[in-house]
């Protein structure tokens, strides 16, 4: 049996694209936001925004 209460943490995913400005290119952005908090956390890829879920998940506390 578990000594205490499950850690979870919710965050809002927003995602939108981006093209350049000659209109040629377009790339996805990301941000996830704590809404208990309001803090934001900006990512210029989806690999970034991977890894810092992926180091929430190995935390040995909470954010």
């Amino acid at each position: 049996m578990f000594d205490s209460l499950p850690f979870y943490q919710t965050y809002i995913l927003k995602l939108w694209q981006e093209r350049s400005s000659s209109g040629d290119s377009k790339v996805f952005r990301f941000s996830l936001e704590d809404p208990a908090t309001q803090v934001r956390y900006g990512f210029r890829t989806l690999d970034e925004m991977v890894q810092f879920l992926k180091q929430q998940c190995d935390a040995d506390e909470p954010p």
